[in-house]
């Protein structure tokens, strides 16, 4: 049996927040949902403690693209930070089949022939910091794969409407 209460969920409170294999949130597909359904109360950090972030029981089976929305909440002093302390952090993504993706506006802004393995749309205030993007493990290839079934591009910048873009991101 499931009880649902209705109302708001509680948003992520400020802190770090450890992802990976074992750790509080265990993809980071899955550390980007609690935020897009919870907003956050301060700013959070997610600490990518694996070197492999993929589709694999080992890299912590997420799912891509992994896609981030309006969190509500962030800030100039409430942000989001992904990162990993000393060596990067790599995003791994074979690319899919088929498959669309979309915003308020267009039902298919992200398809096979326009695949990032990251979307913001319309996120505000994160930073992504110490992480690689590859294709299908071999570096610097999914900025210009466009064959089908490949990564197209490793991040998707885009508005979630027209008067909503996503504004004030970093990537390092």
């Amino acid at each position: 049996n499931f009880r649902f209460t209705p109302g708001a969920p509680t948003a992520v409170a400020a802190g770090t927040y450890s992802v990976g294999v074992g750790q509080t949130y265990p993809s980071l597909s899955e550390a980007v949902a609690d935020l897009n359904h919870r907003g956050i109360s301060g700013a959070v950090s997610l600490d990518l403690v694996d070197a492999v972030y993929d589709s694999t029981v080992a890299g912590g089976k997420n799912i891509f693209p992994i896609v981030m929305s309006n969190i509500t909440g962030t800030s100039v002093a409430n942000t989001i930070t992904v990162s990993r302390t000393g060596s990067h952090a790599d995003l791994r993504y074979r690319g899919s089949d088929a498959g669309n993706l979309g915003n308020q506006t267009s039902g298919t802004l992200v398809t096979t022939t326009f695949e990032p393995m990251l979307c913001l749309f319309g996120t505000d205030w994160v930073t992504f910091n110490n992480v690689d993007f590859t294709y299908n493990g071999v570096q610097g290839t999914a900025v210009s794969y466009n064959a089908a079934g490949k990564v197209d591009n490793s991040i998707g910048v885009m508005n979630s409407s027209a008067i909503d873009g996503a504004t004030n991101n970093t990537f390092q």
